[in-house]
């Protein structure tokens, strides 16, 4: 299936240090900067818009996929900045500051002044509305200044209802919560040798969708009688109730701190950790009245239901599916093969044909363009958002 070509908002998130002196920029300040013998150290988010559009094609064509919905995009944005001395019981926050639309910092970026030779954790979360209450008033605790524990924020977890994390199916959709966190090396004074300084460090910055999402096209085999088929649920086995809020010891191809040379800077998760005692089970789909019938051409059955990411059963097959005709009965199960685990930030694409006694199933794990911010989930359209700029500290 080809989708059309459409525009998307974009945004680019650099992080670099600039050494500059009595608030100005190096760019702009450059004569002041060298007569200062004491210049201030800052982390520097520099975000951009841009719209751009492209075809995109089935999962053979391409490997990485962009968002379709704006629920998928991000619409607002966290940003938590923290001390990271090893050892240190006394890290504090320096920063906690949330961005409810980020297209006004387009051209002025945003600016956190830093010590000189501390390390520093960059967490950042977007589209916290979805979360919890419990879990949104976590973030927004951390105050500036206060001790916090680092094991303790990195370990909020998320429960899904029903092995469900966000159920879009209503007429009040929610965004997709993502995350990620970066550390920051620390970065030596330059007592009086700032001549010669410039722009010395630059991180690409991402964040990766909490949830993942399944979509089908069903079909009938060649064995199976002209008349259309009913179908009417398919349940899929293997889906978690619970997940960390941040990737933990998450591995990512290409490696996190490297350039990716995939489309748009693509990124794949190929192992991930889960809180203990997670709960395994299952979910079943309900197909609309209008989309159950099956010709000759099949159909395809996207339904906007998110989960979060899961090892599968602990035995047998580790993640499976059977489909119904009556919503009694079921056809399988089969075990979906190419899926030994289901990662955060992915779309299972799942391609079923119906034989006479029996099913066939393909299976493509498709991550979404993931990597640096001004191709992975982009700015959800200000028109259609309605929502004013506006920035908090909290």
């Amino acid at each position: 299936m080809i989708l059309s070509e459409h525009k998307i908002w974009l945004f680019s998130l650099f992080l670099f240090l600039a050494l500059v002196s009595g608030g100005c920029s190096m760019q702009y300040c450059e004569d002041e900067l060298n007569s200062k013998p004491d210049p201030n150290l800052f982390l520097v988010l520099n975000i951009a818009t841009n719209e751009s559009g492209r075809s995109l094609t089935r999962a053979g064509e391409f490997s990485f996929e962009q968002p379709e919905l704006d629920t998928e995009k991000i619409n607002s944005l966290r940003v938590i900045i923290a001390e990271n001395k090893e050892g240190d019981a006394q890290n504090k926050i320096k920063y906690n500051v949330s961005y409810d639309f980020l297209s006004s910092f387009a051209v002025s970026g945003l600016r956190y002044k830093i010590d000189f030779e501390c390390p520093y954790k960059i967490y950042l979360i977007a589209n916290e509305q979805s979360l919890s209450d419990d879990v949104q008033k976590k973030l927004k605790d951390l105050d500036p200044d206060a001790i916090y524990d680092a094991n303790t924020l990195e370990n909020i977890d998320l429960t899904a209802s029903n092995y469900v994390q966000i159920d879009n199916t209503s007429s009040d959709p929610k965004p997709i919560a993502m995350s990620e966190i970066f550390e920051i090396d620390p970065y030596p004074h330059p007592d009086n040798n700032i001549e010669n300084q410039t722009v010395t460090f630059e991180k690409n910055l991402f964040v990766t969708r909490t949830t993942t999402k399944f979509s089908f096209q069903i079909k009938k085999g060649d064995d199976v009688a002209d008349a259309a088929l009913k179908v009417k649920s398919i349940k899929i086995t293997g889906l978690g109730d619970k997940e960390f809020l941040f990737p933990k010891n998450t591995v990512y191809s290409p490696v996190k701190d490297t350039p990716s040379s995939e489309p748009f800077g693509g990124r794949e998760i190929t192992s991930f950790d889960l809180p203990e005692k997670c709960g395994v089970g299952d979910y079943v789909f309900t197909l609309p009245e209008n989309m159950s019938s099956i010709d000759g051409s099949g159909i395809e059955y996207a339904p906007p239901i998110y989960f979060t990411e899961s090892k599968g059963n602990a035995e047998g097959g580790k993640f499976t599916c059977s489909i119904s005709m009556d919503g009694e009965y079921y056809l399988g199960p089969l075990t979906l093969p190419n899926l030994g685990v289901l990662p955060r930030n992915t779309h299972v694409k799942v391609i079923i044909t119906i034989n006479n006694k029996s099913l066939k199933a393909e299976v493509s794990l498709v991550p979404y363009i993931g990597c640096i911010l001004d191709p992975s989930f982009g700015l959800a359209d200000e028109e259609e958002n309605g929502n004013e700029d506006e920035t908090t500290e909290e």
